[in-house]
């Protein structure tokens, strides 16, 4: 395996304002060349990172967005298209966290992790899997957890999404390999828990030092 060229590519990453989506965001745009379009239901947050971007020589810009609204999302994908042209990579990244006991969180914050988190990542894709079918290329990222492989106390809410998420890549990737879109890439990323603003906001401390590196 090698890494590929994504100077010039347009790179859409959801939950893009913070933590990982922040950091790929900064990352893709300026030491790859990419053109990044943020969507995140925070606009400041995501002007924010933009103006962070664009200030070190990168090409980015943001779109408020709640993934869960279809057309909303739908609308979105049209803006960014007119906007960059051709999006060649979709990061499906936006998630949420209720962390607590099985009958310590409430019925509306269960429902609300699997909107996010599993209708979320579907709406995402299915807002800008059409144009990669008719072209026969692009790629197509999910960022899962090490939770989508092993269930965890506190964890009712957060890991059975990210199976879900997991469930979905691998649907798609044999949907894909049957149908003969054989230029459409699928990549599931399964981190370990990272130092970000919605683990911290836990009150978790993760200890983990490897740099996440982008390939």
């Amino acid at each position: 395996m090698k890494r590929k060229s994504i100077k010039d590519q347009t790179i859409v990453i959801t939950g893009g304002a913070s933590g990982i989506g922040q950091r790929m965001a900064e990352m893709l745009s300026l030491e790859y060349g990419a053109n990044v379009a943020i969507i995140d239901v925070d606009k400041s947050k995501g002007d924010e990172t933009v103006e962070g971007i664009i200030e070190k020589g990168g090409n980015a810009k943001a779109w408020q967005c709640d993934i869960t609204d279809e057309d909303a999302m739908k609308k979105c994908a049209e803006e960014i298209k007119d906007e960059f042209g051709t999006v060649d990579i979709v990061i499906c990244n936006a998630a949420i966290l209720f962390f607590g006991h099985m009958m310590d969180l409430t019925t509306k914050q269960l429902q609300r992790a699997m909107d996010v988190n599993v209708m979320g990542t579907l709406i995402t894709i299915r807002a800008f899997l059409p144009d990669m079918e008719e072209r026969n290329s692009g790629q197509i990222v999910a960022v899962a957890s090490i939770a989508g492989f092993a269930g965890e106390t506190y964890g009712i809410a957060y890991c059975p999404t990210k199976f879900a998420v997991r469930g979905i890549m691998e649907c798609l990737q044999m949907e894909f390999r049957d149908r003969g879109l054989d230029g459409i890439i699928c990549t599931t990323v399964c981190p370990w828990f990272i130092r970000t603003p919605m683990i911290l906001n836990m009150g978790m401390r993760p200890t983990c030092s490897i740099r996440v590196k982008i390939f």
